[in-house]
Formats: C-alpha cells, structure tokens, sequence
C-alpha cells in the first residue's frame, strides 16, 4: 500500500510514476532507493520521543508531512527534478535523526564525553538543588545527568545529522549497514544530503555555501543537475511550517 506522502504533488511530480517517461527507470531506481532509506530510518526516529520525550513530534510522521508541507512551499510550477526531490527527502529523513541516542554508536558515553557535559551537567545540578533543597543526591543527579544528555542531543543534533547517511551502522548481528544501501546514490548525494541536513540550524546567511550546483549522477540525465541552495530553503521552510 502507497504510503500518503506518495500522494502529495512534489513527490508525484518528481519521484512518482509518469506516463510515457523517458526515464522511468531512473525514476524508479531513486524512488525504491528513497522507500528503502525511510525504512531505514523509521526504528531511529520512533527512537527519539524515548529519547527526548518532552519535544515535539520527530517521528516517521513528521518526516512524511514534510512533503505536503513542501508541495505547499513550492506550488505546482516551482522547477524540481527528480534527483533534487531525492536529496530533499534524504534531508526530510535525516534533519532530526540526532536527536535520539540510538542515532550515535556509543549511546550515552557519546554525549558524556562531549566537552561541554560537564557544564551542562553542574548547571543542571545547581539548579534542581535550588528548586527543591530536600530531594536526595541521587535523585538530583539522575534527572540533572537526564537534562543534560536531553540538552546536549538538542545541541548536537544538526551536526549529527550530516554524518549519518555515511555511516555504517551495524546490526544485532554484528553486521554493517548504511541507512542508504544503494552505494552509487549515497557515494553521489550522500554527503550533500548529510550537510544540507546540518543546515537546518545554521543562521540563513550561512547557506550561501550551496551556490555551487552539483553535476547530476552518472546515470541520471545531464539536466538532472542538483541546487542545493534551493533545497537547503525548501528544507527550512516546509520544516517550519510543520
């Protein structure tokens, strides 16, 4: 059964089916590549609410509705070709996928070891300890190491994002796996996903670094060139929105 988001204009427009298309098979090979990766992706973002459950919503939900509120943001004529709708949904899925630990190989010692832990967390203890002088020591480091990790995740998560297309994730098994199985895709856009993922969080002035198009893949058409400034602006927007 189609997921909804394959109903919204953008994604029919760009990834979905097209009668008589003369690259229906490049079509279908980023459209299979983007389900796979959702699939992927899905188990880590669920991961976020238990990680960080006083946010708002970061699950799969939130990642599909990026595409209505996309279509909205872009109208019916704004100029998107299909592998540029394919980098925007690699950043759909990956812009908030730090913000759980399950996004981090080492967990909990990943974020204890950053250097501003310690900080956060004597912040944290100083605080709670104002706000109730009879709770127990052991009760107020819980929740202030509890905040801490919670704040540092928020922190990190942009920059985390940009790494994790290009990771190698292992499984129960011991095996390796990258959230984009198709090598040539994640060898071509990986890192541009990952970046423009980052970019969420940086001030607007900062996204001048995308000017620069990005050829198109080997085996993709030669106008199927990729903007990143313009999907690094459609990302903000249609997140913003949501």
């Amino acid at each position: 059964m189609p997921y909804a988001f394959e109903q919204t204009p953008l994604w029919r427009r760009t990834l979905g089916e097209h009668s008589g298309d003369p690259h229906k098979v490049q079509r279908q090979a980023l459209r299979s590549a983007y389900l796979q990766f959702r699939v992927a992706v899905e188990p880590l973002a669920a991961e976020i609410a238990r990680s960080l459950p006083m946010f708002t919503d970061h699950s799969i939900a939130h990642i599909d509705a990026l595409w209505d509120t996309a279509s909205l943001v872009c109208g019916d004529t704004f100029p998107m070709n299909a592998a540029e709708a394919f980098v925007l949904g690699g950043s759909f899925l990956l812009h908030d996928l730090g913000m759980g630990l399950s996004s981090y190989q080492d967990g909990e010692a990943t974020i204890e070891a950053d250097p501003r832990f310690g900080e956060l967390l004597a912040r944290a203890w100083a605080r709670l300890r104002r706000a109730d002088p009879s709770a127990s020591d052991e009760k107020v480091a819980m929740v202030a190491r509890e905040e801490s990790i919670a704040e540092l995740l928020r922190l990190r998560h942009a920059a985390q994002a940009e790494i994790l297309v290009t990771t190698a994730f292992q499984t129960s098994d011991g095996e390796s796996f990258y959230l984009l199985q198709d090598t040539l895709l994640r060898q071509t856009f990986g890192s541009l996903i990952g970046r423009i993922a980052h970019s969420h969080w940086w001030d607007v002035n900062d996204l001048r670094e995308f000017e620069q198009l990005q050829g198109s893949c080997v085996e993709h058409p030669t106008d199927w060139e990729v903007d990143p400034l313009k999907i690094a602006c459609v990302l903000r927007l249609a997140d913003a929105a949501h």
